[in-house]
């Protein structure tokens, strides 16, 4: 078993350790040993907690302290906290240009290192625009498909696309462009998908709806691909006609594969969403698919019928569940759905009394989802 490395601190930092919390300590009690106190964990978040405090005298003594060792703390496990309470709250201009002078020539490396990214995210969220786009620049001249595919790469990507005019970020979409549907169902990519949809332009958007319509059905079912098309569904709005046809598009689609989708691990979810965020006819058509056609039908419940077979079906249950929650109360709608739900569980009970009295028959599995169904309906009165 590998020995834990002692950590070796300085008299003042132990004492320090020992002391602070009984202590009212101030930024300048530490000056002459700051580096040190960065790279501790304990010293670390003490500097953090009493930045925001400090005198812009005191305050520029410290940065002058640890200046030559600043690219070095930007990635250091404790160190980085500091250098991003720093850009978060300094108003020093001469502190902040010092800091991304540091940033400048190394922002790809920052990029893509663990503590590193966190830097340019930070920088990327509140330093001068002349400096943010210094790093886009930089990034620029590298291959954004990298990253993006890097774990800790596509947080950045994300970060310019929030933070930066979308005009000045057109490469990212220009080396994107074909290979828009790839990404959408990538791990990382689905999330940069997702942010040039929300902060892009009117062009920007119809770049990618028009590489993502022709492969909806594959992202409805995949396991990223599922959450660019909940993304669709959702920010969707009456200014921006182009989410709106893709929205229709997507609807009428599950419409055609309802079954399919709604017994599909992640497919379920898009038709989860549908019920929740469809105006007024598209619930209607959603609910006229699935449900009986009449009073008669749901009281005596084939089971053939499509809600029979999705109450059956461990996620598609999932998404008559919902349909409970939001149909209208004394609705005809409601009338049918719980009393087909309520035909359903009678018939479990019936096949699991049989099955316990039926000496060498297989105990019918007892699934979580009917306790659910019938604490929805117990008391709902028709």
């Amino acid at each position: 078993m590998k020995r834990k490395e002692q950590v070796i601190r300085s008299e003042r930092l132990e004492h320090f350790i020992k002391t602070y919390k009984d202590a009212n300590y101030d930024l300048e009690f530490i000056l002459g040993g700051s580096l040190e106190f960065c790279k501790d964990q304990v010293g670390s978040r003490f500097i953090q907690d009493v930045l925001p405090s400090t005198n812009e005298t005191v305050l520029l003594q410290f940065y002058n302290e640890i200046d030559d060792n600043v690219l070095d703390l930007m990635m250091d496990v404790f160190g980085n906290y500091v250098i991003q309470k720093m850009l978060e709250i300094s108003s020093n201009e001469n502190i902040i240009n010092r800091i991304m002078g540091h940033v400048e020539g190394n922002a790809l490396v920052l990029t893509k290192s663990q503590y590193g990214c966190r830097i340019i995210q930070k920088a990327l969220s509140y330093v001068p625009m002349a400096h943010k786009l210094t790093i886009v620049e930089e990034l620029k001249q590298s291959s954004v498909i990298d990253c993006i595919n890097d774990q800790n790469g596509n947080h950045v990507i994300q970060k310019a696309i929030e933070n930066i005019p979308i005009e000045k970020l057109s490469f990212i979409i220009d080396q994107l462009q074909t290979l828009i549907s790839k990404y959408a169902t990538h791990p990382y990519g689905c999330r940069v998908i997702q942010r040039l949809l929300e902060f892009g332009d009117a062009n920007t958007r119809e770049i990618i709806l028009t590489e993502l319509s022709p492969h909806y059905s594959k992202l409805i079912t995949n396991e990223f691909g599922n959450y660019v098309i909940q993304y669709i569904l959702k920010s969707c709005n009456e200014s921006t006609s182009d989410l709106l046809r893709s929205k229709q598009e997507i609807i009428s689609l599950v419409y055609d594969k309802i079954l399919e989708f709604s017994c599909h691990k992640y497919a379920s979810n898009v038709v989860e969403q549908i019920l929740i965020l469809g105006d007024a006819e598209q619930q209607k058509k959603m609910f006229d698919t699935i449900l009986p056609k009449d009073e008669t039908s749901a009281t005596n419940l084939s089971e053939s019928e499509l809600i029979y077979l999705m109450m059956r079906d461990q996620y598609a249950n999932y998404v008559i569940q919902k349909m409970v929650k939001i149909v209208a109360d004394g609705s005809l709608d409601q009338r049918k759905l719980i009393l087909s739900i309520r035909c359903y569980l009678k018939k479990q009970q019936q096949q699991q009394q049989a099955a316990n009295h039926t000496p060498g028959q297989k105990r019918t599995k007892n699934l979580a989802s009917v306790d659910k169904l019938t604490a929805l309906v117990n008391n709902i009165k028709l």
